[in-house]
């Protein structure tokens, strides 16, 4: 029979610091394509603001993804984990097939205490 090879947890800030670069990545390349006036207000950014506040909205964002991808791959292999040790029967406790009578059979005693009568303590 062969052993199963246990597959290990995800790390989790393996995930967190993945996300978060691809996030601040993804978001500070959007806020250098998209202009920098708002035509609703008239307020126009100064390009590196823009980038700076994007690209720390991205790492956030990423870095909550991650950890979020993290936490559900980690419940996966937990689940996966238990329905295989389940299947070999490991963690269960084992099984007493001898009946239980069976010390009775053999012409054992038994225990003192519960072989004598109990009296109460009125009496």
């Amino acid at each position: 029979m062969s052993t199963p090879t246990r597959r290990s947890r995800p790390r989790p800030w393996r995930f967190i610091a993945v996300g978060g670069i691809l996030g601040f990545v993804v978001l500070g390349i959007l806020s250098m394509l998209r202009p920098d006036t708002n035509e609703g207000f008239d307020v126009s950014y100064d390009p590196s603001v823009s980038l700076g506040f994007m690209s720390l909205f991205g790492l956030f964002l990423g870095a909550l993804l991650g950890a979020l991808l993290a936490a559900l791959l980690a419940v996966r292999a937990d689940r996966s984990a238990e329905r295989a040790a389940r299947a070999e029967g490991v963690g269960q406790a084992p099984v007493d097939d001898r009946p239980r009578d069976q010390d009775a059979d053999r012409g054992e005693a038994a225990d003192s205490v519960d072989a004598a009568p109990r009296r109460d303590a009125t009496d």
